[in-house]
């Protein structure tokens, strides 16, 4: 009998505890954020996750293999994978002007393919993702296959690559980035990217974007816009775009 009251006690703690926690996660995020954004970023969030599990999509939250990423990038600069929010990628998108049906993104540090699939969902004309987290791209991989035989004919693609060294397809119009690694990496695949573009406009979506300042030594790139934390003390999102017609004019 005291085995049993002592078990239920400790199943009370642990369920008062994982409120408290998720209470403390939620006050930081409207204080972040603000109480509508938040509302409003949730509510999107939770349907379209919902609309994904119906099709049978998931992305668990997982640790992942951060320790293998970071030892197999060049720099060993690999951020963890985080998951991106809906509600933000549609802001961001509409900030490009570029309609669902012409848009062709790279997710740099895609992990199992969140953005991937929300770009499926919208019906991308072709959704990209590059990771070193070998387990992460399979299931990655699996879940684009499973859209694809739900009836979602966006082309995709998925493999492993350092961003480092990573050359960008002629055909991808828009970047993807979660602050996927440090400052080095970053540097090198903004060179790379606009190398590639070459005369083709590219936009950017970077979401937490620590080191936007590299962009400045282009001037070829604008800052269309930048979504700010509730007291506009940080950015939560810029959307940035290469304009080559701006070198020649």
């Amino acid at each position: 009998m005291l085995l049993v009251d002592f078990s239920l006690t400790l199943k009370k703690i642990n369920g008062v505890e994982k409120l408290r926690i998720k209470y403390k996660n939620v006050s930081k995020h409207i204080r972040y954020q603000g109480f509508w954004k938040f509302c409003f970023s949730k509510i999107y969030d939770h349907s379209m996750q919902s609309r994904l599990k119906k099709i049978g999509i998931f992305h668990p939250k997982r640790s992942g293999n951060l320790s293998v990423t970071i030892a197999q990038s060049i720099n060993k600069d690999a951020h963890e994978d985080q998951p991106s929010s809906f509600y933000d990628i549609k802001r961001a998108l509409k900030k490009t002007g570029l309609k669902p049906a012409e848009i062709s993104v790279l997710d740099v540090g895609c992990g199992e393919g969140r953005v991937l699939n929300f770009g499926m969902m919208l019906r991308f004309k072709k959704v990209m993702g590059i990771d070193l987290d070998q387990p992460a791209l399979i299931k990655a991989t699996e879940n684009c296959k499973k859209m694809k035989e739900q009836g979602f004919d966006t082309l995709y693609n998925v493999e492993q690559a350092d961003a480092a060294v990573y050359k960008i397809p002629a055909d991808i119009n828009l970047v993807y980035l979660f602050n996927p690694f440090g400052e080095r990496t970053m540097e090198k695949f903004i060179e790379n990217a606009i190398h590639c573009a070459g005369n083709k406009e590219l936009y950017f979506i970077y979401c937490v974007p620590d080191f936007v300042d590299l962009f400045n030594k282009y001037p070829a790139v604008t800052r269309l816009h930048q979504f700010y934390n509730k007291e506009k003390s940080s950015i939560r999102t810029s959307v940035l775009k290469y304009s080559p017609q701006k070198i020649s004019a």
